[in-house]
């Protein structure tokens, strides 16, 4: 019977013919009326067995590294699978379902059963009727949602095959992507909006009133300025994210770097009556591209003295410690609301629009600090000053550490 069963599973045409060519000297040798050959017949017998069983050895091993193969392929696999059987239990789970986070799924157990999830039960239900499908859902905790991409299929022999993947970063950067076309569209049709109605302006006769022409030709230096600083940012964003920003890392005196910085914003912090100090422990020298932390400074002072109330403060402190150079800056201006953060650091996203726009800003300065940051080894964030206040925190490797 196990040899039956064997044979029945493996399927194979050779073994097949082969039992039958024995099967039929077996019934040869009971029905012979000559008992003298049936020694020689035996033996031929047994040797047929004896190759016969070879021949299976050989398909079962061949099988079980089949087998194997296969499995290391499903168990290496980023999508999650869920094989069912004809009656829509689970009878294969591999190590990417368990990965998503998944309630715990029992081999023999029906997919309602253990996930307790309608759509998918339904999903399942459709492909082992023959009707291939695909859903997404949201699964996971409220502060970790993932969405999940879950494709059925029937498969041979009335059963269902489940595949899923997370889809959570795609639909996050489609989510940006669109966010960045907007934003960018809206950016756009301000200043120009803004240049159009002064140039009608100049045009219908204020041109030739100098007192009535001063604030049209102001809005229209204005602007013209803030459109070339956008182009200017958006055209850094896609030499970084292109690869094309080409950083050559050496060792930087941050000392000098903070205070060259310093200069380049000190104009403005003074218009506004606001203190602008630096202090330094030591001489620390950074590994990073001497441009580059030129305009990741530059782009934070900026940023620290227009979301500063008039005649506050702002402080560099720039520090070394376990391998790091630390640079923060820091202001006692109004702060950062928590549902603000973890969003700070992306294309166009401003915590106060108005403001922002009204002081010249494009919303694309903190996105380029983080990733000329990220492009020469450090880290950036953000934390909150009590009582009130931001600091924005750079940290690069110390030069000459391996």
């Amino acid at each position: 019977v196990a040899v039956a069963a064997l044979v029945s599973g493996l399927a194979s045409s050779w073994v097949t013919r082969d039992l039958r060519r024995l099967l039929a000297r077996v019934q040869a040798l009971v029905r012979t009326e000559s008992p003298t050959d049936a020694p020689g017949e035996v033996d031929g017998l047994v040797g047929a067995f004896d190759a016969l069983s070879r021949k299976l050895e050989a398909a079962v091993r061949a099988l079980a590294t089949e087998r194997d193969r296969t499995a290391t392929v499903l168990e290496s696999m980023e999508e999650g699978i869920i094989l069912l059987d004809p009656y829509g239990r689970i009878a294969l789970v591999n190590a990417a379902v368990r990965r998503i986070e998944l309630p715990e799924l029992p081999l023999g157990r029906t997919l309602i059963e253990a996930w307790r999830v309608v759509s998918p039960a339904e999903l399942a239900g459709r492909a082992l009727r023959g009707q291939a499908g695909h859903i997404e859902i949201t699964v996971g905790a409220y502060l970790r949602p993932r969405i999940l991409l879950i494709t059925a299929h029937p498969t041979h022999g009335g059963g269902a095959i489940l595949v899923l993947r997370d889809v959570t970063r795609v639909r996050h950067l489609e989510t940006v992507r669109q966010d960045f076309v907007v934003n960018l569209s809206h950016e756009l049709r301000t200043p120009a909006s803004a240049l159009s109605a002064s140039a009608d302006a100049l045009a219908a006769g204020a041109a030739w009133d100098p007192a009535a022409a001063a604030p049209f030709v102001e809005a229209i230096q204005r602007n013209a300025a803030r459109l070339g600083k956008l182009v200017s940012d958006l055209l850094t964003l896609s030499r970084i994210d292109g690869g094309g920003a080409l950083l050559s890392p050496e060792p930087i005196e941050v000392r000098a770097a903070v205070e060259a910085s310093m200069a380049l914003v000190r104009v403005m912090a003074e218009r506004r009556g606001q203190e602008l100090v630096a202090r330094v422990e030591g001489e620390p020298i950074a590994l990073a591209d001497a441009g580059a932390l030129e305009q990741v400074l530059v782009n934070l002072l900026d940023n620290a003295l227009k979301y500063t109330q008039e005649r506050g403060r702002i402080e560099v402190l720039v520090s070394a410690n376990a391998g790091l150079v630390r640079i923060e800056i820091r202001d006692n201006g109004p702060g950062v609301a928590p549902e603000h953060r973890s969003r700070l650091f992306e294309r166009f996203y401003r915590v106060d629009a108005g403001r922002s726009r009204f002081l010249g800003g494009t919303g694309l300065g903190l996105a380029i600090v983080r990733r000329l940051v990220d492009a020469m080894g450090g880290e950036v964030s953000m934390a909150p000053v009590l009582p009130h206040g931001s600091a924005f925190v750079v940290l690069l490797p110390v030069a000459g550490l391996s």
